[in-house]
């Protein structure tokens, strides 16, 4: 859908953001962590804005991309097909 990602730390998704580069991970299930993750991608907080100009347009970006790439039915369909045949 082309959008920034703001996640906690999970092995599967860490695996997929360091793989896209199209969120943010958080170390901890954190209100205040999560609150300022989002201000951060939405321009609110100013710091972070001057120090990484576009990165939510970045995010947005990479998301897009890996849509297309590897994160659709179009792929999954071949790994199902493949998966199934195994079974039989």
């Amino acid at each position: 859908m082309g959008l920034a990602i703001i996640t906690v730390y999970l092995p599967a998704t860490n695996t997929i953001i360091n793989e896209t580069t199209c969120g943010i991970i958080l170390e901890k299930r954190n209100a205040q962590l999560l609150a300022k993750a989002i201000q951060n991608l939405l321009g609110f907080g100013f710091q972070y804005v001057l120090e990484n100009p576009g990165k939510r347009k970045q995010f947005q970006e990479n998301a897009l991309h890996w849509e297309k790439k590897k994160f659709n039915w179009q792929s999954e369909e071949e790994k199902l097909f493949q998966f199934y045949n195994c079974l039989k």
